[in-house]
C-alpha cells in the first residue's frame, strides 16, 4: 500500500501564551499543500522503518507504529518506507504529515477500528502538529495546535517555497518567545477566507516566530523575504518556527523568476499550491 502525506504550510501563526506545561498556547492558521512525502506499507513479520537520514529509533513513524503495535496487542509486523520530498527542518510539517499518515493507514492494517478522537488523542502524545494530519486539509487551530476548526476554501491558492540550507531546533526558538500583548487579527482572516477573500486575509498574517528563527539563522529569514519582495510577491511569511519561507505571488512569471535566483543560490525551491479539494 502506498500513501501521500501531504506537507503544510502557516498562513498565519499568533504565539498567545506560555502554558504550565512547557509547551505555548497558539492561534494558527494551517493548510496543506500539494508537496508531499511517499509512504509505503509493507508486510512484514517484525517493524521496520527505513528513512534515508534518521536513525529509525528516532523516526516519529516508528515511534507511533510501535506505540500501536503494543498498545493494541498487534502480532503482525509491518515494513515503512519513507521517501522524503517535504525537506526536514523546514516548518513545513513533514514528520508530523509521516506520522499521521502512520496512524490512519495502520488503523486500517491493523483492524484497530479507532474513532476520530482516539486518533487526535494518539496523535497529539506524538507531537502538536501532528492533529492537524489527521483529517484536515485547512483549519484554525488554537490550543497547542490541537483544537481544530476546518475553514472551507473556494479555490486553490499558488505559492513559492524558499528554504535555505541551514534549519533550526522548534524548541530552540520557543526558548526566545517573548509573548506580547499584540490582539491577533487571525480570526477575521478566517472570516476572509471563507468569504473568498483569500488575497486580503493573506496580505493580514503575520507569524510571530518570524523574527526569532531570523537571529538565530543570522538574517537568512528577512534576506529571502527581501528577495522575494525584489520579485514581485505581494506577501511573503515565514512556516511554522522556519526555516521556509512563502512567497505569494499575484503573476506566475514573477514567481518563476524568484524560483530560478533561489536555485542558483543552492536554496530549497518548489511552486505549489494551497487546494480547496479532498487530500488523500
Amino acid at each position: 500500500m502506498k500513501k501521500r502525506a501531504y506537507g503544510k504550510i502557516n498562513l498565519g501563526l499568533k504565539v498567545v501564551s506560555k502554558r504550565t506545561d512547557g509547551f505555548h498556547n497558539l492561534e494558527m492558521i494551517m493548510a496543506k499543500i500539494d508537496l508531499f512525502d511517499e509512504i509505503e506499507f509493507k508486510e512484514s513479520g517484525s517493524l521496520e522503518v527505513v528513512c534515508d537520514g534518521v536513525a529509525q529509533e528516532d523516526n516519529l513513524v516508528y515511534k507511533v507504529a510501535k506505540y500501536l503495535k503494543e498498545r493494541y496487542y498487534v502480532k503482525k509486523g509491518i515494513k515503512i518506507i519513507i521517501n522524503k520530498n517535504i525537506p526536514m527542518g523546514a516548518g513545513l510539517g513533514g514528520g508530523s504529515s509521516d506520522a499521521a499518515c502512520a496512524i490512519n493507514t495502520l488503523n486500517e492494517l491493523w483492524g484497530l477500528s479507532l474513532k476520530e478522537n482516539e486518533k487526535q488523542e494518539i496523535a497529539l502524545m506524538f507531537g502538536s502538529d501532528i492533529p492537524f494530519f489527521i483529517n484536515n486539509n485547512i483549519a484554525y487551530a488554537t490550543g497547542r495546535g490541537e483544537i481544530l476548526e476546518e475553514i472551507e476554501l473556494k479555490r486553490e491558492v499558488k505559492l513559492l517555497i524558499v528554504k535555505p540550507q541551514e534549519s533550526v531546533s522548534t524548541k530552540d526558538v520557543f526558548k526566545k518567545v517573548v509573548v506580547d500583548d499584540e490582539k491577533s487579527n487571525i480570526k477575521k482572516a478566517v472570516e476572509k477566507i471563507e468569504n473568498d477573500n483569500i488575497r486580503e486575509a493573506i496580505v493580514m498574517l503575520n507569524n510571530d516566530l518570524e523574527k526569532y528563527t531570523n537571529v538565530l539563522l543570522c538574517g537568512k529569514i528577512e534576506l529571502i523575504k527581501n528577495k522575494m519582495k525584489e520579485f514581485g510577491c505581494f506577501k511573503s511569511i515565514m512556516s511554522g518556527s522556519g526555516s521556509s519561507v512563502i512567497g505569494f505571488f499575484d503573476e506566475d512569471e514573477k514567481a518563476k523568476k524568484a524560483k530560478e535566483y533561489f536555485e542558483k543560490e543552492n536554496y530549497f525551491t518548489c511552486e505549489t499550491k494551497i487546494m480547496g479539494d479532498v487530500f488523500e
